[in-house]
């Protein structure tokens, strides 16, 4: 099991934000600890990967649809109580809001907004914050598996499993009670483990071996990256637990036709 602190630095030294002191750190530890060091190479091999993907212009549909929504959300039928629309706030009689706010606001939607129309790719829903660190190519990208929302007695979130022809990547974002524990089993000729990256504020434990990860202690938001093995079977079986037993099982698939 490699715990959290080594997982962050290993993090770290694959984003090149830990310093010297943190990278010596995570030396003496790899001497000693061969799953950690598999771990560091393998997203090494992933961040070099994805460094090699060339930009996608995006399509000519993009800035209509976003020009069109943002057209449609500015036209509501009332005004919700305590907004103010810019004619109230350069007109209006009565107490006005700080004009600072309302342009702060207004400059803050536009670089939003341009900011999506330079980033976004051929495909929209992925992000690139999201795939920092996977193994996917310059000419490929994510389609939607399966999208699987938990809901029980103390377990709340949501699944959701991705693919292209050389990468599958399962996004789990799950609130346990502490004395839960969610189980991704699956099957490591059929869906090779290439690596996982914590969200930020993850503050569960995580144990990975062959075939099983395990998310405990209130859980928290991982990415889980898979490359396709010799066996077809490349499904996932999501177990929530206890110490009294399995309190839900759901089979998951990483990929197209299961």
């Amino acid at each position: 099991m490699i715990d959290r602190k080594t997982i962050a630095l290993i993090n770290g030294e694959v984003d090149g934000a830990n310093s010297p002191e943190e990278s010596e750190t995570l030396r003496q530890t790899l001497a000693r600890d061969p799953e950690a060091k598999k771990l560091l190479d393998d997203l090494k091999k992933l961040e070099r990967n994805f460094s090699s993907r060339s930009s996608v212009k995006p399509p000519a549909t993009l800035k209509p649809a976003i020009l069109r929504s943002i057209y449609d959300r500015q036209a509501p039928s009332r005004v919700p109580a305590r907004r103010f629309s810019l004619f109230d706030v350069l007109f209006s009689p009565g107490p006005r809001p700080r004009l600072g706010f309302a342009f702060g606001g207004g400059l803050l939607a536009g670089i939003v907004l341009v900011v999506l129309y330079l980033t976004v790719t051929s495909h929209p829903s992925i992000d690139d914050r999201d795939v920092s660190g996977t193994i996917l190519g310059s000419s490929e990208s994510l389609q939607t598996a399966e999208e699987a929302v938990i809901s029980g007695d103390g377990v709340q979130g949501k699944v959701v499993t991705e693919y292209s022809s050389s990468l599958s990547v399962l996004r789990a974002n799950l609130t346990m009670r502490p004395d839960l524990e969610a189980r991704f089993v699956f099957n490591p000729d059929g869906a090779k483990f290439k690596g996982i990256v914590l969200g930020d504020g993850f503050a569960g434990t995580l144990t990975q071996r062959s075939g099983l990860i395990e998310i405990g202690h209130g859980g928290g938001t991982v990415r889980v990256f898979f490359a396709p093995g010799a066996s077809t079977t490349q499904d996932v079986r999501l177990q929530i637990v206890s110490s009294g037993g399995v309190l839900y099982e759901r089979s998951i698939p990483l990929g197209k036709g299961k």
